[in-house]
């Protein structure tokens, strides 16, 4: 099987790659100067030279507190170039898997949030990928959309790494304690995703890692 992997580098894309290449798939992982999300025109062009059996979408802008001040290139990165993405591989015949986030919701709900929950996304990262989901579902109805939150790995930035550069910095440690979550090994969602792929999947799902805790827990 030919997958195409975007934002093979990051933090999930670059365990999703390890998964595949395991598994003897021809794996293909553009570079920022072959696949950008800001020139739509290079989307086009890759889709059309490669024919990748499955595409698999890690790359997103995920700094949420910066998407407030450039709503333009996050709805761009997050929404435009999937949908634009997914229309590409719907002409060639393939499957895609675009990965969301739990930002799509409000967070007011007491119970963990349900595929079937209506989405309410607070922040203009959560509308983005919200709308980049209609958007892929649009193009590909038969599109996959893995909601996951709260990732951390070996690979990238998260969380985990930032309060261990802090402490070893010797800083003190001020974190909030009223957002809860769960933290999701990112190797673990891979896992997931080449579940979803071997299994013919459509629509939304949800997949954390068990158990929750606030940022300060």
């Amino acid at each position: 099987m030919k997958v195409l992997v975007t934002g093979g580098s990051g933090q999930l894309g670059h365990e999703v790659v390890s998964c595949l290449r395991r598994r003897e798939c021809q794996v293909i992982v553009p570079s920022p100067d072959e696949l950008d999300f800001l020139a739509p025109e290079s989307i086009d062009e890759i889709i059309a030279r490669h024919r990748p059996d499955q595409v698999i979408n890690c790359a997103a802008y995920t700094q949420v507190d910066r998407a407030e001040d450039e709503p333009d290139v996050v709805f761009t990165v997050n929404r435009d170039a999937p949908g634009r993405l997914a229309a590409a591989v719907a002409d060639t015949g393939g499957r895609l898997l675009y990965i969301s986030t739990d930002y799509v919701f409000d967070g007011k709900q007491a119970r963990p949030y349900r595929e079937s929950d209506p989405a309410h996304p607070l922040s203009i990262y959560g509308r983005s990928k919200l709308e980049g989901e209609e958007a892929v579902m649009r193009a590909l109805p038969g599109a996959v959309i893995l909601r996951t939150a709260w990732l951390y790995g070996v690979n990238g930035h998260n969380f985990v790494k930032t309060m261990l550069r802090v402490a070893q910095a010797g800083k003190p440690l001020r974190v909030v304690d009223d957002q809860t979550g769960s933290p999701t090994w990112a190797a673990d969602v891979a896992g997931v995703i080449l579940r979803l792929v071997d299994s013919d999947a459509s629509g939304i799902f949800h997949y954390t890692s068990a158990g929750s805790t606030s940022w300060h827990g």
